[in-house]
């Protein structure tokens, strides 16, 4: 993958501090898959607590036609720009849907945890959505309960759907193709693979409602045709 000069040189201007969390905590929290929608929920909901995220920092949004609300924990910025890191944390009936996408959602929290306690010139919203397998239901209602100027506000989308099955991988076709350098940049930098997999001829994501919003985003996953096939199976 190209990178490009100006992605580096955004990465060299920009101070970006985070703390990198254990992998004990990854683990954990990975193993923590729930094999029922509304305790994958709970289990969420626990997971932003234990990493800090709560009161009003933590919120349910109800979502039409889902039993199951989205939840959103916000850690604050210093301008009105808004970035929004998001996974579906629901499942098929077949098998635990550890892959997809308790390994994206479970990141969640420890993103959070890891940015906590550094300053933000944007604003970052971490979002679990409901019923993304019964066609993208918790992203398209977020979108349209957005109001006009906080959609206005918010400046990217990165979506997170089934991580851990290979090494990390971008949907090219989709990803807003600045993005697509500052994290080959990014990985570069910390020395982990990255490469470009579409997967527009096999299904879709949260990322679409944003996309059809003209939101900038980009996805990341781990799929491949091996690894593809181990989706909503048992």
């Amino acid at each position: 993958m190209l990178v490009s000069w100006a992605a580096i040189s955004v990465l060299s201007a920009e101070k970006v501090a985070f703390d990198r969390l254990t992998d004990v905590v990854l683990d954990r929290r990975l193993e923590a898959v729930q094999k029922l929608n509304p305790d994958r929920k709970m289990a969420m909901q626990e997971m932003f607590t234990e990493a800090g995220c709560s009161g009003e920092s933590l919120r349910e949004d109800r979502v039409k036609g889902s039993k199951l609300p989205n939840l959103v924990c916000i850690l604050p910025g210093s301008s009105e720009h808004i970035l929004l890191v998001g996974a579906h944390y629901d499942k098929v009936k077949d098998g635990e849907g550890a892959i997809d996408n308790w390994t994206g959602v479970s990141l969640l929290a420890s993103l959070y945890q890891s940015h906590k306690a550094y300053p933000h010139r944007h604003a970052i919203w971490f979002v679990a959505f409901t019923d993304e397998e019964a066609g993208l239901v918790g992203s398209k209602a977020f979108v349209k309960q957005m109001p006009r100027e906080e959609l206005a506000r918010l400046k990217a989308f990165v979506n997170l759907d089934s991580m851990g099955a290979g090494s990390l991988k971008v949907w090219g076709k989709r990803a807003h193709r600045p993005f697509t350098n500052l994290a080959a940049a990014v990985a570069k930098s910390l020395e982990i693979e990255i490469s470009v997999m579409d997967v527009d001829a096999v299904g879709d994501s949260d990322s679409h409602p944003f996309v059809d919003k003209k939101v900038p985003v980009i996805d990341f996953h781990s799929l491949d045709q091996k690894s593809l096939r181990l989706l909503h199976t048992d």
